[in-house]
């Protein structure tokens, strides 16, 4: 549980420790104060006796009456200075107790799930409600728990505790996926803070989670799609020049794992001319020349094969910083598609067009397309026959049959057609 107030106020901890002080001062000072007191009585106390009294008898009376006057003064100031220790002592444990109290209901009511760990063990000290309904177990279940039941990953919670004990009181952020009692993967950000040692010594660790899991599975379909479009990602800092490349940018331009170079170290156009175009272009970009970026360029893949990437980005604006930000996609299949959808098209249209049999294409009963063969069926060019209405075409009584068989309610019929010239 946290030892001290966010706001400022000292915690349990701080107050205990300042009446500690206060009361090995006072404890000196009262020895000091009764010592210096009885060197003074036992130096000057004899003299004002022997000035006042002439006789032994009165002397005697005097030298009793010094005795009890010790014995009185003693205690008082020894009362005096006991009751204002007990009372500063009494006051500060007050004063822990209910800092204690704050502090606790704070962590029982906080609603993000935490709990206090033995850095020397690994075990749960303890977990707030909140923890114990987020990872499903009850709170007796969770103390004395090892933290590694939960972690999934042993080489992080290592590489974690590892990083927490060489930089002891300052808060660290990680990211780490929890497995629930139900067996379910929770990923969480981890912020964890140093707390005062146990009684017994031991250092104590405080972990507040953050559910990011739905945060992480979207980030994975969006991995997953990104995959599956082969599209990837990317962004350039103009400040300070440093690049970030998706994992599916880094799939696309075959970089290795590593420090990210510069984008046009990575995007190197298939030429000279397709390379000097991409930085002309990223130049006009940062500079605001150019509103947004949108660039096919054919780049050298693996194996030296050329692969075409469709390059888009824009210039934004975040917390005072210009940065350059877009995506990159492999469309060198969809070109190659598209280019042989365009092969194949040219060729069924010459195999229409060379056709011996008439074929006429209508749409809401005007001609469409009439290959050469079904023109010279009507006397006509193919580009006369390119608008007429049907009723033109056919005779009128037929014209109900033909309509009938065109939207299949018919099996057959035989039209009388119109030529050119009627």
């Amino acid at each position: 549980m946290a030892q001290h107030d966010r706001s400022g106020v000292p915690g349990p901890a701080e107050d205990v420790a300042d009446a500690k002080v206060r009361a090995r001062a006072l404890a000196m000072r009262i020895p000091l104060l009764y010592l210096l007191f009885g060197i003074l009585w036992i130096l000057f106390s004899d003299r004002a006796l022997a000035l006042l009294a002439t006789d032994t008898a009165a002397l005697t009376r005097l030298q009793s009456w010094k005795g009890a006057i010790t014995v009185g003064i003693s205690a008082a100031l020894l009362y005096v200075l006991t009751y204002r220790l007990l009372h500063r002592l009494l006051r500060a444990a007050d004063r822990a107790r209910a800092s204690e109290n704050r502090h606790r209901e704070m962590f029982e009511a906080n609603p993000n799930p935490m709990f206090s760990c033995d850095m020397q063990s690994l075990e749960i000290v303890d977990a707030n409600p909140a923890a114990a309904d987020f990872l499903g177990w009850p709170r007796e279940h969770l103390r004395g728990m090892a933290v590694g039941r939960l972690w999934r990953d042993r080489e992080e919670l290592a590489a974690a505790v590892a990083e927490v004990r060489q930089n002891p009181g300052k808060p660290h952020v990680k990211l780490a996926s929890f497995t629930a009692r139900d067996g379910r993967v929770r990923h969480v950000e981890l912020r964890s803070t140093d707390l005062p040692p146990s009684p017994g010594g031991a250092p104590r660790w405080l972990v507040v989670l953050l559910d990011r899991t739905a945060e992480e599975q979207a980030r994975l379909r969006l991995l997953e799609a990104q995959q599956l479009a082969r599209l990837g990602s990317w962004e350039l800092d103009l400040a300070t020049g440093a690049t970030r490349f998706c994992p599916v940018m880094r799939q696309l331009t075959a970089h290795p794992p590593g420090p990210d170079r510069r984008l046009t170290e990575v995007l190197v156009g298939a030429d000279a001319a397709s390379h000097a175009r991409l930085e002309r272009m990223l130049e006009e970009l940062a500079s605001g020349a150019l509103p947004h970026l949108d660039l096919l360029l054919p780049v050298l893949g693996a194996g030296g094969q050329e692969r075409l990437l469709h390059l888009r980005g824009r210039r934004l604006e975040e917390q005072g910083h210009a940065i350059l930000r877009g995506t990159v996609q492999d469309v060198t299949e969809e070109q190659q598609t598209r280019r042989l959808l365009g092969e194949r098209e040219q060729q069924f249209r010459e195999l229409v067009r060379i056709l011996p049999d008439g074929l006429m294409i209508l749409r809401e009963e005007r001609v469409f397309y009439a290959n050469p063969a079904c023109a010279g069926l009507f006397g006509r060019a193919p580009e006369a026959l390119i608008g007429e209405p049907l009723a033109g075409l056919v005779e009128p009584a037929d014209l109900p049959a033909l309509r009938g068989w065109l939207r299949g309610e018919l099996a057959e019929a035989s039209p009388r057609m119109r030529r050119n010239g009627g």
